[in-house]
């Protein structure tokens, strides 16, 4: 980023600073988590030497609170695939059943996308195909976000 040419495309200057944001962000996440252990720990050791109730309720409290952060980080360790960090595209067809096919099809993308706004995803409409009388024929749709591939990639097949 210190090259004096790295800005000379946007979109891919914008690109390496989300990345270089977002590992930043990851690397601080865990470092305050482990910092917050180690104070607990501290205190722990401190009240090994003193009974003090008051300190020991607060340690408990800690304790579940970490615990309970440290519950919601691991799960994104299992987002270890090659492009599970990325953005997705969606598609989805109606394929063969008619209107209810379409209406379905209708029915799940705005469950996905509803679902993508959630979770702080950004998604954006590339293509849709109305049905003749209700639902859609078809649709495609980017995600954007970090992990939107992991959250969404089990998705897909005939529903």
């Amino acid at each position: 980023m210190q090259n004096p040419n790295f800005w000379d495309n946007q979109e891919h200057a914008q690109n390496i600073s989300q990345e270089l944001s977002d590992l930043v962000s990851e690397v601080d996440t865990w470092s305050s988590l482990q910092n917050q252990v180690d104070i607990n720990l501290e205190l722990a050791q401190d009240l090994s030497n003193e009974r003090d109730q008051e300190i020991e309720q607060e340690i408990e409290q800690k304790t579940k609170e970490l615990e309970h952060t440290f519950n919601e980080l691991e799960f994104f360790v299992f987002f270890q695939g090659k492009f599970d960090d990325r953005g997705a595209i969606i598609s989805i067809s109606a394929g063969a059943g008619g209107t209810d096919a379409q209406d379905w099809a209708e029915m799940l993308e705005s469950m996905l996308l509803k679902y993508s706004s959630q979770k702080g995803f950004k998604p954006r409409l590339v293509d849709r195909q109305s049905g003749q009388e209700a639902g859609i024929k078809s649709s495609i749709f980017e995600v954007s976000g970090k992990y939107a591939y992991g959250w969404l990639k089990s998705e897909s097949g005939v529903h």
